[in-house]
């Protein structure tokens, strides 16, 4: 849901490949759940719980693993746990915005708020008082349905709705990746890897 909202995330895929590093001197095989092309680099993620994360053997060879991911230029790899996205203020929002991901918006609607938004941050509800001289005016629903779309940007840190802040999905001027990650090497010093 996370991967699917970030306007930086362009691909994404489930278990994208098999992998085999070094892990304690022995060969070992992983496949991470799910890789994303975002922001141009390729980025490997294990999602894992709070639980299975703090255990040593698990986060050692992660560790393992993600020092071999990231040999190759412009490769990372990271872990999302579900406690982050659960605990992250931003997860209401980005699910409420999610639930619109089926396109609820015609080409004239969308070409109306693309044009509303270019001069700037807009709230949500100046566009559609904004807009509403057209025939089939967009709503709240319509806008988001384009923002779950990547058609525009919306604004995550705060409570979805008409006070949203929207606008242009400027790809130069893309707002920080969405999904709650951890790097296994920043959590956890070589010295306590195993």
């Amino acid at each position: 849901m996370y991967a699917e909202m970030d306007p930086g995330v362009t691909v994404i895929r489930p278990q994208p490949t098999i992998f085999t590093f070094l892990h304690d001197d022995r060969p070992a095989n992983h496949i991470p759940d799910f890789a994303v092309i975002e922001r141009g680099e390729s980025v490997m993620y294990e999602a894992k719980s709070r639980r299975q994360y703090h255990r040593p053997d698990v986060h050692s060879r992660l560790r393992s693993a993600a020092a071999m991911v990231e040999q190759k230029p412009d490769w990372s790899y990271f872990v999302v746990l579900k406690q982050d996205i659960l605990e992250d203020a931003r997860y209401r929002n980005v699910f409420a915005v999610w639930r619109r991901f089926r396109p609820n918006f015609d080409d004239l609607q969308r070409l109306a708020v693309q044009s509303a938004v270019m001069k700037g941050e807009r709230m949500i509800a100046n566009v559609i008082a904004e807009l509403s001289y057209m025939t089939v005016a967009p709503n709240l629903q319509t806008i988001l349905s384009l923002a779950a779309n990547g058609c525009i940007f919306i604004d995550f840190d705060n409570p979805i709705g008409l006070e949203s802040v929207i606008r242009h999905a400027d790809p130069a001027a893309l707002p920080a990746p969405l999904i709650p990650r951890r790097r296994p090497a920043d959590d956890f010093p070589a010295k306590d890897a195993a």
